[in-house]
Order: structure tokens, then C-alpha cells, then sequence
């Protein structure tokens, strides 16, 4: 039984590393290196794999593995959609790449675009600005070749000794600014912002409140 069930993983780790997700290079651009080929392989391992041929869709099921570039992601269950490559985990997934882990019940990875997309219960642990960041939201959104990110809902990240609260976030990494609207608020030790928008310079660490803004500080005497 052993042996049967290792010769089934090895048979689903080469058919998918050789048909997915570098389908559709290998119709259009036949002369890559080998090197470069082998950088777009991706190595899935699960219990059971299914494929609908005429969809062109592979359903992966039960303790799912897929190692692709840098990520590493666990999940219950699987859809990959080899047309468009696109990822889709369900089920106590995690995602992990250098220097950063999020968990939720579904991560979208578009491996065209270079887009992340994470729903309900969303955690992010990661580093900005060399800084520790610790993120909750119901949606999050990644570009991964930016560096730029959306989440909404129920923000909450903790960041630099700040506790910062929204239904909306925005990341700029090129400029390295967090821009936080709808009901927005940041704590920090005995100070306390709200605002209807609030824009926090990571590398500085300066902060612009705008729109009905309310604050709470303690007077030195």
C-alpha cells in the first residue's frame, strides 16, 4: 500500500510540474532555457487529484502542498484553473514566503497578474520598512511584484508599538505609506486619533489626520 500511494505522488508531481502553470509559455514561447522553465514549475502533493479535461481544471483534495517560486501553501482543497493560471486554495489555508505568512479560509493566487488575493479571516504577518507588521482583515489584497496591498473590513493591524483600526487600508510601497479611511483610528500608548482619513508615513513615522477629527493625549504638567 506504501508503495502504491508514493508511486501516485510521483506520478502527480511530474505531470503537474511539466502542465501547469507553464501551459500557456509553452505554446507561446518554445526556446526559454531549461533554467527558466524549471523556475515556473510548480510541485503539488495532496490524497486525491482530479481533472476535468474539458474545463481544463485540476481539483486537488486533502492536504494539499504546492510549492511554486517562493511560496509554500497548505490547504484542504485546491482548483487550478491552467487556462488563466489561477490558484484557487480553500479550507484552513496557509501561505508562506520570505519574510511573510497569511493564513485564511481562501487565498486566490493569479500567477499571470502576480496577484494575491485573501477572504474571511484573513492574518497577515510581515515586514515593512524592516518594521514587524501583524495584520486582521475579512479581505487582502497583494500585488506581489509591488509590494502595494488593499485589505477592508474590519481592519486591525498592530505596527511599531501603534494600533491602528479602519474598514479600509491602503499600502504604497514605492512611497512607503499607509493610508487608512472609514472610521479610522490609530492608538498609541496614552495617545488616541480617530478621523475619516488617516495617512502614516512608515518611514518617518508622521501622521495626517483629516476629516472630523477627534484625539485623546495626556498634558504633562
Amino acid at each position: 500500500m506504501m508503495k502504491s500511494k508514493l508511486v501516485v505522488l510521483l506520478i502527480l508531481l511530474l505531470s503537474f510540474s511539466l502542465g501547469f502553470p507553464i501551459y500557456a509559455q509553452q505554446q507561446t514561447d518554445n526556446n526559454k532555457t531549461t533554467e527558466e522553465k524549471e523556475s515556473n514549475e510548480a510541485k503539488l502533493k495532496a490524497n486525491r487529484v482530479k481533472y476535468k479535461k474539458k474545463e481544463n481544471i485540476r481539483i486537488a483534495i486533502g492536504d494539499v502542498t504546492l510549492d511554486y517560486k517562493e511560496n509554500h501553501v497548505t490547504s484542504n482543497r485546491l482548483k487550478m484553473y491552467s487556462e488563466n493560471n489561477i490558484l484557487i486554495f480553500t479550507e484552513n489555508v496557509k501561505l508562506k514566503r520570505p519574510n511573510e505568512t497569511i493564513t485564511s479560509n481562501m487565498i486566490q493566487l493569479n500567477l499571470d497578474q502576480d496577484q494575491l488575493v485573501a477572504q474571511d479571516n484573513v492574518v497577515l504577518d510581515t515586514t515593512k520598512a524592516g518594521e514587524e507588521l501583524h495584520l486582521t482583515s475579512e479581505y487582502l489584497k497583494l500585488w506581489l511584484e509591488s509590494d502595494d496591498m488593499l485589505a477592508r473590513k474590519n481592519v486591525h493591524m498592530d505596527y511599531k508599538g501603534q494600533e491602528i483600526r479602519g474598514e479600509a487600508l491602503e499600502y504604497n510601497a514605492n512611497d512607503e505609506e499607509m493610508i487608512i479611511t472609514e472610521q479610522a483610528e490609530i492608538k498609541e500608548e496614552d495617545e488616541w486619533i480617530q478621523s475619516d482619513r488617516i495617512v502614516v508615513d512608515l518611514e518617518t513615522g508622521s501622521i495626517d489626520a483629516t476629516g472630523q477629527v477627534k484625539m485623546e493625549f495626556e498634558v504633562e504638567e
